[in-house]
């Protein structure tokens, strides 16, 4: 995975670390199993704060993924893939427990589509290049 990143070997002591961003970053993101983690701890939090419409669950996940609010532009799309997500897992609820189960979670609840929805945007988030270039 630090490969894929440009970090340096452990032999040397670099001032500035080579940047690019490749197709092999977003896919160890989208496959490792720290960010899958990391993308269901990020959709715990914002779906435990109060209760909020999609827009502001998409709005938080973002803010909390890259520091800034989204644009309108990046709202709506991922609004609407949350909205997807959202109906899919709650009529396919064993895929949403699979989802959460290879995450880390054991135990199952009524929010499980949703949280596996949100699992879904943050992931989405995690894969884009404003976040590669700040992780």
């Amino acid at each position: 995975l630090l490969s894929a990143f440009d970090a340096p070997s452990r032999e040397f002591c670099l001032v500035q670390r080579e940047e690019s961003l490749t197709p092999l970053q977003t896919l160890a993101v989208l496959n490792d199993k720290g960010f899958l983690e990391a993308a269901r701890a990020l959709a715990i939090k914002v779906l435990g704060t109060k209760p909020m419409d999609d827009p502001a669950i998409v709005r938080a996940g973002f803010e909390s993924a890259t520091g800034r609010p989204p644009s309108p532009s990046q709202l709506q799309p991922l609004t609407a893939l949350f909205s997807e997500a959202a109906t899919y897992y709650q009529t396919h609820p064993d895929e949403a427990a699979a989802l959460l189960q290879s995450a880390g979670k054991e135990r199952g609840n009524s929010a499980d589509g949703r949280t596996a929805a949100l699992m879904v945007v943050c992931r989405a988030l995690f894969s884009s290049e404003e976040f590669l270039r700040t992780w």
